[in-house]
């Protein structure tokens, strides 16, 4: 998408910057963003699809941000 909008739509002067919910929730997970995991996880099984939320609870917590043990 990032393409697309640099080619249409930036001229250089206030550009527009694509984020996905991902980059997101992992800017949260990194400290960039100040918000705890559980605001993240709800962002991401908001996002992600309300009828599978099991798959997006398992991606959050095996890829995106794991629980320490």
């Amino acid at each position: 998408m990032q393409p697309i909008i640099d080619s249409q739509l930036n001229t250089g002067i206030d550009d527009i910057t694509c984020l996905r919910i991902r980059n997101v929730v992992e800017m949260i997970r990194d400290g960039i963003i100040a918000l705890p995991r559980k605001y993240a996880k709800a962002l991401w099984r908001i996002a992600y699809n309300n009828e599978n939320t099991t798959n997006a609870n398992d991606i959050f917590d095996r890829e995106i941000w794991p629980l320490e043990k």
